[in-house]
């Protein structure tokens, strides 16, 4: 089962009827499938990316990892079906349904506007597939929809057996009509080989990476 996207289901910041809470006030497919060995490897992380052929994409990353590391900002504890993330103090905590009607947790940031920064979480008892085929199969989709600056990394994770994060800008309608430019990334993290969790945080563009939203986002831990 496919979790991403249509853009619509994960970008646009919708407002979601649900039930809300106010954080509290304390501060495997095989190695070279794919591509042919001539493809062209994918840039860097951090690098701007150009489109390139949906064939050019391996279904192993063949970027480096971004090395990215457990969070531990301060604030109140928010689980999710067995992974905890870290929710500052002012974040409004709600449960929602994406366009899908699969529930989902999301904790929308202190001054948060337009529907961002937020991050969605959701649990998966079941992908349908592997974790690798599943990110593959998102990355293809974001490159196809012509998507921009889209970078997939396999990453390791404490006590999950498979970890991987796709970071990607786009524009999406604004409440005013106008163009809202954003970056967002997606974070899967695979608990058993088909199952496990995705977190999705979106936030205007450039403001994403090492940010207060980064930070809640890799605070997630297995409970």
């Amino acid at each position: 089962m496919s979790l991403i996207l249509p853009r619509r289901a994960v970008l646009i910041p919708l407002g979601v009827a649900g039930v809300s809470y106010m954080a509290g006030c304390s501060g495997r497919s095989g190695e070279n499938g794919g591509a042919a060995s001539s493809a062209r490897p994918s840039p860097s992380p951090g690098e701007t990316s150009t489109w390139r052929p949906v064939s050019d994409i391996r279904v192993v990353p063949d970027t480096q990892p971004r090395n990215v590391q457990p969070t531990s900002p301060s604030g109140d504890p928010v689980e999710v079906h067995g992974l905890t993330l870290t929710a500052p103090a002012g974040a409004t905590v709600s449960e929602v349904s994406n366009s899908e009607g699969n529930p989902a947790t999301e904790i929308l940031m202190p001054g948060a506007h337009n529907g961002v920064p937020r991050v969605r979480v959701r649990r998966v008892e079941s992908f349908g597939r592997s974790l690798v085929d599943e990110t593959h199969a998102q990355e293809v989709l974001l490159v196809s929809e012509r998507q921009i600056n889209v970078f997939r990394t396999k990453e390791t994770w404490p006590h999950m057996k498979e970890a991987y994060v796709i970071t990607w800008d786009t524009s999406v309608p604004a409440s005013d009509g106008s163009d809202l430019p954003l970056s967002a990334l997606g974070l899967w993290l695979g608990d058993t080989e088909t199952s496990g969790w995705t977190l999705f945080a979106t936030a205007e563009q450039g403001k994403l990476e090492n940010s207060p939203l980064w930070d809640v986002t890799f605070s997630a831990r297995s409970a």
